[in-house]
């Protein structure tokens, strides 16, 4: 762990992925920015798993997950338990170390039930970022390790913003999304077409276009932008600092690009299924919508703006997921899902409205990972959770359509059915309805009706009575100074004095 937890999420979102703990609450609080409220929880898929790092299905099979591992292990969930021997087992080639170093993704080929094959990336022993193929044996539970092959390796000239992810997109090519390679770097080589890092890459892997380079093993694109010009032919688009967790939306096609910001801003970039490559996102010399350094002129026409941002009020390294397009969550329908590692929230954003909306707390997943049916997951060291709707009453309709369609009450509108709100008072109406409607105080604003607060029962017995009425007149008047206690300080005003009797006596009996 790197001295400063802060710095260190803002370089790369890999650096806390071992020492985060994500705890999913089962009825999220939605806080909307902008939007409405959409209710979501998850339910477990499985805790057996050793810092998970992404997740996926393979074309044409709906029986198995597959997940990577930090270590270099990539194992399989069939039934809803991980098999207890890998799919494929790297843990001798990978640096799986601190701050960024893993076994980071995988990708099935398209035609992955014909030939095979499928790819990760890796940091490997030299702390390089590494593109390989390998294939699965005639057992579907287990790939052949012996056939790697490795397409590329990129120097790194720091040991963060490395490879963040690879996938097919729906031209049947392999898209790489490269890090700039750290901030000791300053974010130059994001605008420098010369090189590799800060960009999306566009490959076909099936195809040998250096067969006299033995750290090339790919093919060009012809339609790829530097084709024919100055720059690398296997840049698709630039301008990026640490795009962590891309996605094809399977419906449009659209690529959506997080980019962990530096210093201050988030963002979010969708890059049409019509283009024809060449975007520059802008780093280093913008930070989402700001100006943030050199490299490019800010604001200037020809870059690409994000569809979305966030400042590190709200979080520090976002973290991308994907267009949901499943039928379990309809609400969720055509809104992108995603989340930031020090928010501990997932949000909902809508393209339509330009708004986002949380949809889950007290998560901090490290990665999404998506099935063929197009349900989503989180990703994190507590274990792997797949996102269902929320249904506190377990009557198999999700909440918010209980409250729409008037099967449950929902006196406060925050759609969760008044049935699974907390009542203290047993009275079949949730607390918070019972302050704001005048039925019950709340002197101390702590959102408990008074009768329900036992703050008053100084003596512990169960009962607030005279006993505790003499122990407040005792302790009236301004509170002893720490590290003296003041219990009789029911409202915490540092005195005791008439809010704390009228608590007392709201509390009587």
């Amino acid at each position: 762990m790197i001295p400063s937890a802060m710095h260190a999420l803002r370089s790369s979102p890999a650096a806390l992925a071992a020492t985060v703990v994500s705890v999913t609450a089962m009825l999220p609080a939605p806080v909307a920015q902008g939007g409405s409220p959409i209710l979501v929880t998850t339910e477990l898929v499985t805790a057996d798993s050793d810092t998970p790092t992404y997740l996926t299905q393979a074309p044409g099979d709906h029986d198995r997950l597959f997940f990577t591992e930090r270590d270099g292990r990539i194992r399989i969930i069939l039934g809803g338990v991980v098999l207890p021997e890998p799919f494929a087992d790297l843990t001798s080639i990978v640096l799986a170390a601190p701050p960024e170093g893993s076994l980071a993704a995988m990708a099935f080929h398209p035609e992955y039930q014909a030939n095979g094959l499928f790819y990760v990336t890796y940091t490997d022993l030299n702390s390089d970022s590494v593109l390989a193929e390998l294939t699965v044996t005639a057992d579907p539970n287990v790939a052949d390790v012996s056939s790697l092959r490795i397409l590329l390796t990129i120097p790194e000239p720091g040991a963060t913003h490395n490879i963040g992810w690879i996938g097919f997109g729906p031209d049947g090519y392999l898209y790489v999304a490269k890090g700039d390679g750290g901030n000791n770097t300053l974010g130059v080589f994001a605008q420098d077409t010369g090189s590799l890092l800060g960009k999306i890459l566009r490959l076909d892997p099936c195809d040998d276009d250096f067969p006299d380079d033995p750290d090339r093993n790919y093919a060009i694109p012809p339609g790829n932008p530097f084709v024919g010009v100055a720059g690398r032919d296997e840049i698709w688009a630039l301008g990026l600092r640490n795009p962590w967790r891309c996605s094809f939306d399977r419906v449009t096609g659209d690529l959506w690009i997080t980019d962990v910001g530096q210093a201050s801003w988030e963002e979010v970039n969708v890059q049409p299924a019509a283009s024809t490559g060449g975007e520059n996102y802008g780093w280093n010399c913008m930070e989402a919508l700001s100006c943030a350094g050199t490299g490019c002129t800010c604001n200037d026409p020809t870059l690409t703006p994000p569809v979305y941002e966030f400042d590190h009020l709200t979080g520090c390294a976002v973290i991308g997921g994907y267009v949901y397009r499943g039928t379990a969550v309809p609400a969720l329908q055509g809104l992108y899902i995603f989340s930031d590692l020090c928010a501990f929230k997932v949000w909902a954003y809508d393209p339509v409205s330009d708004t986002a909306v949380q949809v889950l707390a007290s998560i901090s997943p490290y990665s999404f990972g998506e099935d063929l049916d197009g349900e989503l997951y989180t990703v994190s060291t507590s274990g792997i959770r797949k996102i269902v709707f929320a249904d506190c009453n377990g009557n198999g309709v999700p909440d918010d359509q209980d409250t729409a369609g008037g099967a449950s009450l929902d006196c406060n509108g925050n759609a969760v059915p008044d049935e699974c709100e907390t009542d203290c008072n047993d009275n079949s109406v949730p607390d918070d309805c019972d302050i704001a409607g005048g039925a019950s105080f709340d002197v101390d604003g702590n959102g408990i009706p008074d009768e329900c607060d036992m703050l008053a029962d100084f003596d512990g017995d169960g009962v607030v009575g005279i006993s505790d009425f003499l122990f407040l007149l005792g302790a009236w008047g301004v509170c002893p100074a720490p590290p003296e206690v003041c219990p009789a300080d029911i409202n915490g005003d540092g005195a005791v004095g008439i809010l704390d009797f009228l608590l007392l006596l709201a509390s009587w009996g």
